[in-house]
C-alpha cells in the first residue's frame, strides 16, 4: 500500500471503503537522555529531564548554602567561646639542678579541661597560636566538611516512545535496556498493542547517528524512528 500525508485540514475529507473516515497518528521512538541526584547518604532522586533535576540542583544548593552559612556562624561563635574560657598561668617546674632556678612555663588550661604547656621563653603570639588551633579543632569550619557532601549528577541513555494522534500525545513507559542498537522486544510489544487497537502501520523512516561500540569505533544506529500509522475512525459517517 502506498501512503501518503495530508494536512489535517483536509483530513477529514477522505473516506476509506466502508464509509469511514481514516485517522492518521505517529508513533515516535527516540534516543535520550535521563539524570538524577545522588546524595552522600546513597539516596538518589528519580530518573527525570536535565531541567528538572538542574531545579532539584539548584534547590540543594539554597538550602545548603542556607545550612552552611548556619553552620559558619555557629562554628565561629562557640570558637570565640572556647578561646575567651582558655586560662593561661604560669606553672613553677622543679629544676633537677638544685644550684638553679625552677623553671616557670605558660600553661594554657582550656575548657574541656585539657593542658598545653610551653617552655619558658615561649612568645605571646606561638600561645596566641595555639590557642586558635585548639578551637577550630574542637569546633571545625562545617561549611567545608558540608561541601564535600555535594550530589553527584548521573546520566543514563533511553528510549522514549510517544502515539501523537490528532494533536495529542500519548507516553508510554521509557526502557533503559535495549539490543542490537534498538529496543526491538518494547517497540514490537506497542506495535502489537496500537494493531489491537486497529493502527496498520503504513511507512517507517528513522534518523541514524554515529557511536563507539567494541565491534567498531564507528557504528551507524537509529536514534530516531518515526512509524506512520492508519485506523479507523469508529462509527464516522461516509461522506
Amino acid at each position: 500500500m502506498r501512503a501518503f500525508w495530508w494536512p489535517s485540514a483536509y483530513r477529514s475529507e477522505i473516506v476509506a471503503p466502508g464509509g469511514k473516515t481514516p485517522r492518521y497518528g505517529f508513533l515516535v521512538v527516540y534516543r535520550t537522555w535521563q539524570w538524577r541526584l545522588r546524595y552522600a547518604t546513597g539516596e538518589h532522586s528519580d530518573w527525570s529531564s536535565k531541567k528538572k533535576v538542574d531545579e532539584l540542583l539548584d534547590t540543594w544548593n539554597r538550602e545548603a548554602d542556607t545550612k552552611r552559612k548556619a553552620a559558619s556562624t555557629e562554628a565561629e561563635t562557640a570558637r570565640k567561646e572556647f578561646i575567651a574560657g582558655t586560662e593561661l598561668s604560669v606553672v613553677s617546674v622543679r629544676n633537677p639542678n638544685p644550684f638553679q632556678v625552677d623553671y616557670r612555663k605558660p600553661t594554657l588550661t582550656f575548657p574541656d579541661g585539657f593542658t598545653q604547656q610551653f617552655e619558658e621563653g615561649t612568645s605571646k603570639k606561638e600561645i596566641e597560636q595555639a590557642v586558635d588551633a585548639a578551637a577550630a579543632e574542637a569546633y571545625p569550619d562545617l561549611a567545608s566538611i558540608q561541601e564535600q557532601e555535594s550530589p553527584e549528577l548521573e546520566d543514563r541513555p533511553v528510549w522514549e516512545r510517544e502515539l501523537i494522534t490528532g494533536g495529542e500525545r500519548q507516553s508510554f513507559p521509557e526502557t533503559s535496556s535495549w539490543n542490537h542498537a534498538f529496543p526491538m522486544e518494547d517497540v514490537a510489544k506497542t506495535l502489537d498493542e496500537l494493531a489491537r487497537e486497529g493502527w496498520t502501520v503504513l511507512q517507517a523512516s528513522e534518523d541514524r547517528g554515529l557511536y563507539e561500540s567494541e565491534l567498531a569505533k564507528n557504528m551507524s544506529a537509529p536514534v530516531c524512528v518515526r512509524y506512520l500509522l492508519e485506523g479507523e475512525a469508529a462509527g464516522s459517517p461516509a461522506r
